[in-house]
């Protein structure tokens, strides 16, 4: 298994280091190619996605569709999970709550926090996804719940 962190770290020193990280990100999970996400930061304990407004990703009400918004949110914990779990555990989403705050009218980005992954252990772990416009409105909170296991 890949040093997910290590590969997005190299990656800085490149020109246009995030979008070939992304862009790794959207060939193994194809889906959230949907989204066209840009992964600007990502350390052991923080991540942050960030999603244009486009077209593609928009609602009739010309905002961004909270499906869109909930697959960054997605994206952002199941990033980070594989960042920072122990080798010896595996993770799948098993669960999320999402709460549409307010319309999404400009870009956004979805920030995800593990402070202490000595509190992710087997079983049931929630991990919060915040999503924010570019006025710094929060506009989506999604509770995760990933599912630990230890590896077969």
């Amino acid at each position: 298994m890949i040093n997910v962190l290590k590969m997005y770290q190299k990656l800085q020193k490149w020109p246009f280091g995030n979008k070939i990280f992304s862009a790794i990100v959207c060939l193994n999970v194809p889906y959230f190619s949907s989204i066209s996400p840009l992964i600007s930061h990502l350390t052991n304990n923080e991540i942050i996605v960030n999603v244009r407004k486009k077209r593609k990703v928009l609602n009739h009400m010309k905002t961004m569709h909270v499906i869109a918004i909930a697959n960054a949110c997605e994206l952002a914990v199941g990033v980070l999970m594989q960042t920072g779990l122990p080798r010896e555990l595996r993770w799948i989403p098993k669960g999320m709550n999402i709460s549409y705050l307010k319309k999404a009218e400009t870009d956004i980005k979805a920030i995800a926090k593990i402070p202490d992954w000595s509190k992710v252990t087997v079983g049931d772990n929630f991990v919060i996804a915040e999503v924010f416009d570019t006025n710094g409105n929060k506009v989506v909170e999604a509770q995760i719940n990933m599912w630990v296991t230890l590896k077969k």
